[in-house]
């Protein structure tokens, strides 16, 4: 890439950048090379501001394939959406580049007017909120949650998402911008003890530092004076404000911003107050010998009256109903801020230019790939011919060039004459003087997605968690059945404090469960909204209840048993695996598989190379990579000689994947037909003809690839995708097809992790829960319904030649909200779908709409599932809270498949009082950014959904009744019966030590740990793996409390104690004693028992009867600890068990 760059050192507009001289372009790619040229021998500061957001983007798309070094500022372009809810990615992108900006870091720093002109806090005060800790600093540990929330972090159980803090004991975790990994600091009273890094995943130690810098988590700071400014002048407005028609409301808001002025809380909407003060400070006041550079002026002046008409509207709204106090001045003055500093102009001319001595894109006819690679052979013979294309096209190029004997080389040492091969992705290639640069958009007319993109926002938390247990929440009791958790009560027994969980029941009857018997309760988790009923104490209604739900599930497992077991062991065919030609396959794509993807790879590879048929189903959100891994099952299928149907529920999806694969298998003799309505009669005839005759490897389609006249020379592997949306006749059909071939499932929906344990052994399952990496997450808005709004969101979307779809759930509706917005944006091209309309005319819209004749899609939720459509990337759900979790999530997976920033909005009626569960519901979406609890949520419900997609219908009640929880455990007793598996039902005839030892009240202010911490002591087995956990938990919560340790001490004995050396161990009221086995006692020496004994404690008797020695030690100070070096001096340990 140098050399190339160099080759442009002398290029007009370049040594016009280096004079600060003004100039012209006339394209991104000429923009991008003169700038990547122009940085590569001069290395510095370089702003270049663009007129909006989306030019931004797209030049940071063309530069970073030329430079490493290039980085985006950007923020909301509207005062609107701003106000509505804030991007966490925005917010920390800008953070993180002002930062960078800040320690003078080089580098290319593309922004756009709105982040430009946005006011920023003076760069003494944004200084002043940077914390330093480093090891023995003395700071106070209780003023430190005061100090990182006046530095903009918010306060979070766990950390796992940057910007976010917690604390606990007197561990602080924090998720600075500047770091790849969150930090934690441990303190010894005030003083910090030890810094380290963490992984955000398992919560465990990284690596040890020792100091650390905290840059603020927001862009929102005013200093001491600033807020007396303020402050002054809000009252002032207040006073001038008593006739306003919403008088209360403004006040009220107007008190509310002052207190969080006073309490150093600095949200969002408290940014209007900038334009209140004097001095004004921006983005170039945080930057050091710069380069600054406008591309082009014009655009940001013009931009600028647009912003500022657009802000002054909206302030104004919001003025009139009470929202806000009249502040105007809502950003820096463009001219008065450029009179302050030099700057270049590059006049944007777009469009080719005449001039020969420019850059010129190239613009060839798509998919002519033997005329082009003619032209490039021709143009080679006198001009430096580079193709800069990934390694399969690369390895394509080469098969043609060395059929031909056409000489190329791998590397460019000068610019001369000939073909050069270059693994690189660039977006668009280009011509200059004696260099043509050739891209995979030419020559194979392939979108180049830039996945220099990197968020540390978490996007692939996993999902088991969705049980964590809050006061309030259904419990259910496996003995006493559902009641409500009231929190842990500490009570005090035989002089030791013991925690219970406070469980009330119907009638208000209250149960106390002990520590040891936490395993008996779970939360209750059924689908969202769905509330069960309280069981009484003192009947028999719960034990009905779950004789009831047994028979069911019974049933069932009979029914899953026996469906599965038709499937003859000996029916598959063994597929062989070459190696070589398999990662010659694998090698083709250019992104980096998901350790899940690798493993469901893995899996299936294993199942096809078995006797026994495959049967397995892949389970992944969308875009999560299940089609990648099915094309890698489908090609080792076809290199067996065997044939692969991939079933679609869709006309549409069955084009849109026999695009994938046609593309995917591109340079490899493989014959690939689809077969669905738009295919004429004619070429269906043909293409089933050539199927009987084994001609085609790969035949992809609808139900109509389930129509008896489609009979295969030789199937070898069925491919289904989202099985459960076909009708009772084609799963009928898809059964007899299953009987006797290897099957490949796809689903969407996920199911809980303990149904696939269930399962095991009867279906085979592969999850994939990672998502791949570099993907923009979608900016998720909850928001009051706002026809300015609608019509400003869908013309931003437009502007950037996108499309969105208008989702509304009742059809009456639709004709009129489509004429709305045909009247009120200039242009549009609105359609209509909804699930009344014939299936055909259904499928017409969307594909029109999949070819950009339409630009926005007024529909209903019938868009929840499965079409890929990359362009449309806003997405506008009206009466948002009517919908559950689940579907929201699903509906918002529709957009933010490419690599532009997505938007959803998600919209409820103005002033409607909204219900308990829908207010919670959008409180919980707006945390969908991060997919932080809001994921969990709709996971829970989603997870549900597929147990009952995968068991059927009728399942859900049962399910409701008992908890999904409880009843795939009662599925998994049935099953292991069904197939003659002995049940083994945990009893509790364990050894429990009675002893002090509890979760002090202080530890952790979230009963959900203290229980979990309780659980993962209990069901420990072996002193290594509570070692483990021991020193875990250490690295968690930092030195542990005494009363932990007891916990563990006592565990540590239990364990012990199941030696088969020992005989029996009890407790009296002040004693406890440990009985050894004949055969032990018969072996020990006993009169160097006696001394060692003596020497840990003296006041420990020995006592001999029936053959055996017993210790009887009194249960005072350290006994467990005592007890345990007598053991351990003996040798008894769980290594001698």
């Amino acid at each position: 890439m140098q050399k190339l760059l160099s080759f442009f050192d002398n290029y007009e507009l370049v040594k016009q950048i280096q004079k600060n001289k003004d100039g012209q372009v006339f394209s991104f790619t000429e923009e991008a090379l003169s700038l990547a040229s122009f940085y590569n021998t001069h290395k510095q500061q370089i702003i270049i501001v663009k007129d909006n957001l989306y030019h931004a983007e797209q030049l940071y798309d063309s530069l970073s394939n030329l430079s490493d070094d290039v980085y985006i500022y950007m923020t909301e372009e509207s005062k609107r959406l701003e106000n509505i809810a804030t991007s966490p990615e925005f917010t920390a992108n800008r953070l993180s580049v002002l930062n960078m900006l800040l320690n003078n870091e080089t580098g290319i720093f593309i922004t756009h007017t709105a982040a430009l002109l946005r006011y920023l806090p003076d760069v003494k005060v944004f200084r002043q909120a940077i914390l330093t800790f480093e090891n023995k600093q003395v700071i106070s540990y209780k003023g430190l949650k005061k100090k990182l929330i006046q530095a903009g972090y918010k306060f979070s159980k766990r950390v796992d998402q940057p910007l976010t803090f917690s604390m606990r004991g007197e561990v602080v975790d924090i998720y600075s911008i500047n770091y790849d990994n969150p930090i934690r600091i441990e303190f010894f009273d005030n003083e910090v003890e030890s810094i380290r890094f963490f992984d955000i995943d398992s919560q465990l130690t990284i690596k040890l530092v020792e100091k650390v810098t905290i840059t603020p988590a927001t862009d929102i700071l005013f200093s001491e004076s600033e807020k007396d400014l303020i402050i002054e002048k809000l009252n002032i407005i207040v006073k001038h404000e008593t006739k306003h028609k919403f008088y209360d409301s403004l006040n009220n808001k107007i008190s509310r911003d002052i207190s969080y002025l006073n309490n150093n809380v600095f949200e969002q909407d408290l940014y209007n107050y900038y334009g209140l003060l004097s001095k004004e400070s921006s983005l170039l006041d945080y930057c050091q010998d710069n380069l600054l550079i406008l591309s082009d002026s014009k655009g940001l002046f013009d931009n600028e009256k647009m912003i500022i008409s657009e802000t002054i509207e909206f302030v104004k709204e919001q003025y009139e109903i009470g929202r806000n106090p009249l502040i105007l001045d809502l950003w820096v003055d463009a001219k008065r801020l450029l009179e302050k500093h030099k700057y270049v102009n590059l006049k944007n001319t777009l469009g080719q230019s005449t001039d020969y001595s420019k850059i010129h894109e190239i613009d060839v006819a798509i998919n002519q790939f033997d005329y082009i690679i003619e032209d490039i052979i021709n143009y080679s013979k006198e001009n430096c011919t580079i193709l800069a294309l990934n390694e399969s096209e690369i390895n394509e190029v080469k098969a043609y060039l060395q059929q031909r004997d056409i000489s190329y080389s791998n590397k460019l040492t000068k610019i001369e004459s000939g073909i050069f091969l270059m693994k690189k992705s660039l977006i668009k290639g280009f011509y200059y003087k004696n260099l043509y640069v050739y891209t995979s958009r030419e020559l194979f007319n392939t979108k180049i997605n830039v996945t220099k993109y990197s968020s540390k926002f978490n996007e692939s938390q996993s999902l088991s968690n969705y049980g964590e247990l809050e006061k309030g929440d259904f419990v259910v009791h496996n003995t006493y059945g559902v009641g409500k958790y009231i929190g842990i009560e500490t009570r005090e027994f035989n002089n030791y404090k013991r925690d219970f969980l406070k469980i009330i029941y119907k009638n208000n009857d209250s149960l106390h469960v002990p520590l040891h018997q936490f395993n008996l309760v779970r939360k209750f988790v059924s689908r969202e909204g769905m509330a069960p009923r309280l069981n009484r104490l003192g009947t028999d209604e719960w034990q009905k209840t779950k004789n009831k739900v047994k028979e069911n599930v019974n049933e069932l497992a009979g029914r899953l048993v026996k469906l599965y077991s038709t499937r003859s062991i000996d029916s598959g065919f063994q597929f062989e695996i070459d190696e070589i030609i398999q990662r010659e396959f694998n090698n083709e794509v250019e992104f980096v598989l998901t350790n899940d993807q690798e493993q469901a790879e893995r899996e299936i590879i294993l199942d096809m190379q078995s006797k026994e048929a495959m049967d397995r189903l892949l389970i992944g959100d969308v875009g999560f990579g299940k089609t990648e891994v099915s094309m890698r099952a489908a090609f080792m299928a076809a290199y067996n000689g065997k044939q692969v149907a991939f079933l679609c529920p869709t006309t549409i999806l069955s084009s849109q994947h026999y695009e994938t694969f046609r593309k995917r298998f591109r340079n490899f003799p493989v014959s690939i037909r689809v077969i669905n309505r738009f295919v004429t009669l004619s070429e269906q005839k043909e293409i089933i003809k050539e199927v009987i005759e084994g001609k085609v490897d790969i035949l992809i389609g609808t139900h109509r690839l389930l129509s008896k006249d489609v009979k295969f020379k030789d199937l070898g592997l069925l491919i289904i995708d989202e099985e459960q949306r076909f009708g009772v006749d084609h799963k009928e059909r898809i059964k007899e097809l299953k009987t006797s071939v290897d099957v490949l499932s796809l689903s969407a929906t996920p199911i809980p992790r303990t149904l696939q344990m269930s399962l095991v052994g009867i279906r085979s399952m592969s999850t994939l829960r990672e998502a791949p990496k570099n993907r923009k997450p979608v900016q998720t808005y909850v928001i009051e319904k706002n026809i300015a709004t609608i019509n400003h969101v869908i013309m931003r979307e437009l502007a950037r030649n996108g499309q969105a779809f208008y989702l509304h759930n009742n059809v009456r509706n639709l004709p009129d909200i489509a004429g709305r917005l045909e009247r009120d944006i200039e242009g549009v091209k609105v359609a209509i779908v909804h699930g009344q309309m014939d299936r055909d005319t259904i499928e017409d819209v969307m594909i029109r709409f999949t070819l950009n004749e339409y630009n926005v899609l007024v529909c209903t939720t019938i868009i929840e599932t499965g079409i890929d459509i990359q362009n449309a990337n806003t997405i506008i759900i009206d009466n948002a809270d009517t919908f559950g979790l689940s579907q929201l999530y699903q509906i918002r997976g529709r957009v933010g498949r490419s690599d532009r920033v997505a938007y959803a909005y998600l919209m409820y009626q103005p002033e409607k009082i909204l219900s308990e569960i829908a207010t919670k519901r959008l409180n919980t979406i707006k945390e969908f950014t991060q997919l932080g609890s809001g994921h969990k949520i709709a996971m829970r419900d989603l997870t549900i959904r597929g147990a009952g997609d995968m068991l059927g219908p009728a399942q859900s009640g049962f399910i409701d009744t008992v908890g999904i929880d409880m009843y795939i455990e009662m599925l998994n007793e049935a099953i292991k019966k069904e197939k003659g598996e002995k049940v083994i039902k945990p009893s509790d005839d364990s050894i429990r030590v009675d002893s002090a030892g509890h979760i002090p009240e202080d530890f952790t202010e979230f009963d959900y740990d203290k229980i979990t911490l309780y659980q993962d002591i209990d069901k420990q087995t072996s002193l290594k793996t509570l070692q483990k956990l021991y020193d875990e938990e250490s690295d968690y919560y930092g030195t542990l409390p005494e009363d932990i340790n007891l916990l563990f001490e006592r565990k540590r004995l239990e364990i012990i104690l199941s030696n088969p050396n020992i005989s029996n161990y009890k407790e009296l009221l002040n004693r406890a004693e440990v009985t050894f086995t004949k055969a032990f006692s018969d072996n020990v020496d006993g009169i160097q028992l006696f001394s060692d004994i003596s020497s840990i404690n003296s006041k420990i008797k020995l006592d001999y009867k029936y053959q055996k020695i017993t210790l009887k030690i009194k249960r005072e100070n350290n006994w467990i600890n005592d007890i345990i070096k007598v053991l351990e001096t003996l040798e008894i340990g769980e290594e001698s068990q």
